[in-house]
């Protein structure tokens, strides 16, 4: 019954997630040729539905009911489906028609699908399964995907979770790491933000801490990979940085893609963002000169004295 369970549920996660499987029936019916009626397309009421006892079947379908849409910007959905003794695997991801993307996140999906497989060997082994989903972005020329996925088994004290991020540059044709959207001199102190952001102890951090990171509109998502910065218990622990936050970090190419010159951004001096100031532009009259007053000279009239005339004298 449970491996029953386990199959729906793998092909119910795909349905919701974009993948389509065509299939015919025995008698050679198209699917598309079946009509359901409105009666039929209903959901069963909740009280009807038998709610399963399995503690574990129950954790996952509350996961299920809990996830977000996804942004799919980049890529046709394509699936990887495998059915065998003990195990069901389910990945959705995407074929981005870019050669050199397209083949690093098939060659990751047979690794991943090996990897967890050589788990479930032995016919004893219990019943597992492995399901994936993506997101992608267009930011720019990049092409950002982010694979989540989850590997769930009775033998596991607590669900193996996983992230897998893949950057492409269009124009130039390559996969891109971190180095190409943080200036070089700059990573130590990104480095330094992110483990103090994830409460990791800076003598453990290493540029590896930068193996998965996906970009979004509004800044860059870094992923670390559970247990190996910190415990396994903490799961699959993400940070995020804003662009405006980090603008003096990034590249001068990449800065200009993501961030609008109207934006604040961060100054490296004051530790907090600030807004630019709105400058208007300032005219310059000329000066004003006024022609000089000139007075005519003051002349004063010449002061005539009369002639002094003694009188004469009579002896």
């Amino acid at each position: 019954m449970k491996r029953i369970l386990c199959l729906i549920l793998a092909f119910t996660l795909c349905f919701m997630n974009g993948c389509s499987l065509a299939s015919i029936d025995n008698n050679g019916t198209d699917p598309s040729d079946v009509l359901i009626s409105p009666e039929e397309s209903k959901a069963p009421d909740t009280e009807d539905v038998d709610v399963p006892e399995d503690e574990f079947l129950r954790e996952y379908l509350k996961n299920i009911e809990s996830q977000k849409p996804h942004v799919r910007e980049a890529g046709e959905p394509t699936s990887y489906i495998c059915i065998e003794e003990n195990l069901v695997i389910g990945i959705l991801y995407p074929e981005t028609f870019y050669a050199p993307l397209d083949n690093a996140i098939e060659l990751w999906v047979r690794e991943t699908s090996e990897y967890y497989r050589s788990s479930v060997t032995s016919p004893l082994s219990e019943p597992a399964e492995l399901t994936a989903s993506y997101e992608s972005r267009s930011i720019g020329g990049l092409v950002s995907v982010r694979i989540s996925g989850t590997f769930l088994s009775e033998a596991l004290a607590h669900p193996d979770d996983f992230t897998k991020t893949f950057c492409y540059d269009i124009p130039d044709g390559e996969m891109k790491d971190v180095s190409y959207l943080v200036l070089e001199e700059k990573l130590p102190l990104l480095t330094a933000m992110t483990a103090k952001k994830a409460n990791i102890p800076e003598e453990n951090a290493d540029e590896g801490i930068f193996d998965n990171f996906f970009l979004t509109d509004e800044g860059i998502e870094i992923h670390l990979g559970r247990g190996k910065y910190l415990p396994a218990s903490d799961g699959n622990v993400s940070v995020f940085f804003g662009y405006t936050d980090i603008a003096d970090l990034l590249n001068e190419e990449f800065k200009r893609t993501v961030i609008p010159e109207d934006d604040p951004v961060f100054n490296e001096d004051t530790d907090h963002t600030t807004e630019p100031s709105e400058t208007e532009p300032t005219t310059t009259e000329p000066p004003v000169t006024e022609p000089p007053v000139t007075e005519p000279p003051v002349t004063e009239p010449p002061v005539t004295e009369p002639p002094v005339t003694e009188p004469p004298v009579t002896e």
